[in-house]
């Protein structure tokens, strides 16, 4: 029988450097809850996913195409490695893009 040993090998938790899609919303309709709720990760730069040691909350911004985004009441709890939205309604008309964030210990904020 031939074998191959390695030295051991300590694996590490990435930094988190972004937020990552994992359920594309869908179903906009003014004000009514989309049909489809976003869920996102915080992962690193190889989209590994990130699971935090405390309570990590990722925060939503309305951002209606040519104008400043606006920050929104709707937030999740990150937990095993997702946070999924419930009952976000957008109250506009035309395009608006969804913005994620949240304040990483020792990082700061990740968009």
């Amino acid at each position: 029988n031939l074998r191959a040993d390695t030295d051991a090998t300590t694996l590490v938790m990435g930094v988190p450097t972004h937020i990552s899609m994992v359920v594309q919303p869908a179903g906009a309709q003014t004000g009514l809850p989309l049909s489809i709720q976003p869920s996102v990760k915080v992962a690193d730069d190889f989209e590994n996913f990130i699971c935090f040691s405390e309570a990590q909350f990722i925060s939503l911004d309305l951002c209606p195409r040519g104008e400043v985004c606006t920050p929104t009441e709707f937030t999740a709890q990150h937990l095993f490695g997702a946070a999924t939205f419930e009952g976000v309604i957008v109250n506009r008309v035309g395009d608006v893009r969804l913005r994620f964030r949240t304040t990483v210990a020792g990082v700061g904020e990740v968009q």
